[in-house]
């Protein structure tokens, strides 16, 4: 009995250790991305990362061994957070159409309320320039953006809600101009996104969405028979 209470405990102190080891680890990557967007990645250093959250430097070395891990470690956590919220506007149930006017929703949402936590993008972009490791990091991020993009569109063809002739260069000018648009309300915040929203959505509808859907998936169906 004594050794089953012991192994329960036991159990109960490596939870808590995980636990408290995620919150660290939470901790520094908040502390990180505040640093990032003061002074920029190469002018931040661990001890201003320690010292945003009154961490001492052994804590933090403890988890990521460099400034770059750090720096790898917060955009993962942005990338998760932004795919999690990508996954809600992409929910089973709406059309193709409002999937893809969600996501363009979403990425003004994070413009207009958050784009400060953005900010380690420019950074990462900006250190990736000399760095193989963050270039290919980014290089996969493009990628699973432009997939994810493409997979709405081609569900939109076979729905007969789309047109396009060319879906992956499609997915590359959309995220061409977000990522434009993100990297100057960053650097100088000038942009009425409210306008840029909504002319954005009527640019889509013009070159994209079909005027009647029912006639084209008709055709459609008619080159299959």
């Amino acid at each position: 009995m004594k050794k089953t209470v012991n192994n329960h405990k036991r159990g109960i102190d490596r939870e808590s250790t995980r636990e408290s080891g995620e919150i660290r680890q939470k901790q520094i990557i908040e502390a990180a991305i505040r640093c990032f967007g003061r002074k920029g990645y190469e002018k931040t250093t661990i001890d201003d990362i320690a010292a945003e959250y009154g961490l001492s430097k052994g804590s933090i070395y403890w988890y990521y061994s460099s400034k770059k891990h750090i720096l790898i470690a917060v955009f993962e956590h942005i990338l998760s957070e932004l795919f999690v919220n990508y996954q809600a506007q992409i929910t089973s149930g709406i059309s193709p159409k409002q999937k893809l006017l969600n996501i363009l929703r979403l990425f003004f949402e994070m413009m207009l309320k958050n784009y400060e936590t953005c900010r380690p993008f420019i950074v990462l972009m900006g250190a990736a320039y000399e760095d193989e490791d963050l270039q290919k990091m980014g290089s996969d991020m493009y990628v699973q953006a432009e997939q994810k993009i493409m997979e709405v569109l081609a569900e939109g063809e076979d729905a007969g809600e789309f047109h396009v002739a060319d879906k992956k260069t499609t997915a590359e000018l959309i995220i061409a101009v977000c990522e434009g648009l993100l990297t100057r309300q960053i650097l100088v915040q000038d942009l009425d996104l409210v306008k840029i929203e909504m002319e954005m959505e009527r640019v889509v509808e013009r070159f994209i969405f079909v005027s009647n859907p029912d006639n084209t998936k008709k055709r459609r169906v008619g080159k299959h028979v």
